[in-house]
């Protein structure tokens, strides 16, 4: 059985139903198994809000406001002329780039949650063959990179660069580590929330090294 995202879930709750409130959804939504709280629900309808899937109507008086789908929507479409991206500066002073992990690193090797990530670059790959492989033993994890990837050459240009694809390749393999260890069955949130674990340790200890560095 495939799992709904959670716009598909919305979209489907306002399909067959008359204007509900984020209250509402969150009702129904846990009807259906889901771990909703009214803040979950006002989350996903807010960035449905700014890509135009839905609609926001506020009644003077009443505090909650209730939500539909635009008039004539019977299948969930995304109004590209509504869709835009703006940048916005960080709330917090973004990390130094020398401070990334395995930038200057002559062991190739990075820590996220306990586990020890250790890289190689295998110049035998080829272009054909997959950007890595990741194999783990022993509570270690291993990771063969290929530098002759299509991705590595137009893209990993330099230090900065290749310390960042280093990293992300380094979550994206514990990522795989985990999975396969799970005696329970993998769903979106379950990989979402192991993927941002990762990520925030990461980077906790970048800001740790920057610290020390410092001092």
């Amino acid at each position: 059985m495939t799992e709904q995202s959670d716009f598909e879930f919305i979209f489907k709750i306002l399909s067959n139903n008359s204007p509900m409130t984020a209250k509402e959804i969150a009702k129904e939504a846990r009807s259906y198994g889901r771990s909703w709280q009214r803040t979950e629900a006002n989350s996903a309808l807010y960035r449905m809000l700014i890509r135009g899937l839905v609609e926001k109507i506020e009644v003077e008086g009443v505090v909650a406001p209730k939500w539909k789908l635009p008039n004539g929507k019977t299948l969930l479409e995304v109004p590209v002329s509504k869709v835009s991206v703006v940048a916005r500066r960080p709330k917090q002073k973004p990390l130094d780039p020398v401070n990334l992990p395995l930038q200057n690193d002559p062991n190739l090797s990075i820590n996220i949650q306990g586990v020890e990530i250790q890289f190689s670059v295998d110049d035998s790959m080829s272009e054909h063959d997959p950007y890595m492989h990741g194999d783990w033993l022993n509570e270690k994890i291993f990771v063969s990179l290929n530098p002759n990837h299509p991705f590595w050459t137009a893209f990993v240009v330099d230090d900065q660069k290749m310390a960042l694809y280093t990293t992300l390749i380094a979550e994206e393999v514990y990522v795989q580590w985990q999975v396969s260890r799970r005696e329970s069955p993998i769903t979106p949130d379950s990989l979402h929330s192991i993927r941002d674990k990762a990520m925030r340790d990461i980077a906790v200890h970048s800001r740790a090294s920057r610290i020390a560095n410092a001092d």
